[in-house]
């Protein structure tokens, strides 16, 4: 059996949300296949450094760094699909190429497009949502990481009158231990905030999808 995985998002200088997903998931999915199982890693570039050890040595990476550089997963990878298909492909991302093996499986992580439009481009909002639509009349099974964004994908398929195929299934994210602050007064005395400080912790980006804008309104309020 081959499994093919879009791992572009782990060969990007910078991890963000989406990124850090596709981080841990493909360390970690290191440990479960079995070694008898060929992996193919496809990505644009080389991966950092510090990734490739995290990999088992008999992994493949697969490079495909040919132009265009625009539109890398419906290009280039859709083309390796055409040449060297895989028997299964999974994408940690919400974008998968349109030539793909029947066996393929998806992470769509939320429908923010569809919610909150004004926070992305017009191609952006054509592009995320139609190939999301896409894979789910198509794809045999479409992973989401909790039952609120399996239900909004429902009701994005009802509004648009799309026939699902897709089982879906819910695969919540997982953890990363770290070791407990056993002392944080240095790190709140950084930022100014003592007992009586009301405060947020965000982790994520900065963006108006988040919504960060409401939630400082009431707890100003």
């Amino acid at each position: 059996m081959i499994i093919g995985i879009d791992a572009s998002l782990v060969a990007r200088e910078k991890r963000t949300g989406v990124e850090s997903y596709a981080f841990q998931i493909i360390t970690h999915l290191a440990h479960v296949i079995p070694p008898e199982v060929e992996v193919r890693l496809y990505t644009d570039r080389a991966f950092p450094e510090s990734f490739v050890p995290l990999i088992p040595p008999h992994w493949k990476q697969v490079i495909l760094s040919w132009p265009p550089r625009f539109l890398w997963t419906q290009v280039r990878l859709s083309f390796e699909m055409l040449r060297h298909r895989p028997d299964i492909l999974f994408t940690p991302g919400h974008v998968e190429p349109l030539i793909q093996p029947r066996a393929t499986v998806m992470m769509v992580h939320d429908v923010a497009a569809w919610r909150i439009p004004r926070a992305y481009s017009l191609f952006d909002r054509w592009y995320t949502l139609s190939l999301t639509m896409k894979a789910c009349e198509k794809n045999p099974v479409i992973l989401t990481p909790s039952f609120f964004t399996k239900q909004e994908l429902e009701k994005l398929l009802l509004e648009r009158k799309v026939a699902r195929k897709a089982e879906m299934l819910v695969i919540p994210h997982g953890h990363v231990s770290r070791e407990k602050v056993s002392d944080a007064t240095p790190l709140l005395a950084r930022y100014g905030i003592d007992e009586n400080t009301r405060y947020i912790i965000c982790v994520g980006r900065i963006e108006y999808k988040k919504i960060l804008i409401l939630y400082l309104l009431h707890l100003k309020n």
